[in-house]
């Protein structure tokens, strides 16, 4: 077996844990370990190998620890063999999701909005007025930047307005823009 790749990433609900092989002959399964010190692991989750030219695995830890989190894959061949790949880190956070915009009243005409713990992904951005009415729509690919510029919305009255913001999960906060 080849293992393209390995990695582990903390996103909104726990860690992703992905995997990619390739020539998977004669392998039996999976182990996704865990540590807190990188030196003692156990086993989270196993998966069956499929045994194919290419494979996507997927798994995920959804109690990862405030700190450091630990991750390897264990690959158990049909003889008996085990392989280690190498080891992943991933500092958990135990703090809240949230979204947080500052100033709010705006400041220049710039909606500026900082993603607290957010998964990385695709996001769809919609602000409306105070009636409900469309202003204007965007999308974005979110990968971990601490603040982005929204909008410019120097061209609109003073109000207030509403900025709709849905996650790659379909889920959606509302934040309350003042200008």
């Amino acid at each position: 077996v080849t293992l393209i790749h390995f990695s582990a990433q903390m996103q909104h609900k726990g860690v992703a844990i992905k995997w990619v092989t390739e020539n998977e002959l004669s392998i039996q399964e999976y182990v996704v370990e865990k540590s807190g010190d990188g030196m003692h692991f156990y086993s989270i989750q196993k998966a069956n190998a499929k045994n194919r030219a290419a494979n996507n695995y997927e798994s995920q830890d959804k109690e990862p620890a405030a700190g450091n989190n630990y991750y390897r894959l264990k690959i158990v061949h049909h003889n008996g063999k085990i392989e280690y790949s190498e080891i992943e880190h991933v500092v958990g956070n135990n703090e809240p999701s949230n979204y947080s915009m500052m100033p709010n009243p705006i400041v220049n005409g710039v909606v500026n909005v900082q993603f607290i713990n957010q998964m990385h992904g695709n996001y769809q951005l919609r602000l409306t007025n105070i009636n409900g009415q469309l202003i204007s729509m965007k999308s974005i690919y979110y990968k971990g930047e601490n603040n982005l510029k929204l909008f410019n919305i120097n061209s609109l009255a003073d109000g207030i307005y509403y900025l709709e913001i849905i996650n790659p999960e379909n889920e959606t906060n509302v934040l309350k823009v003042i200008k």
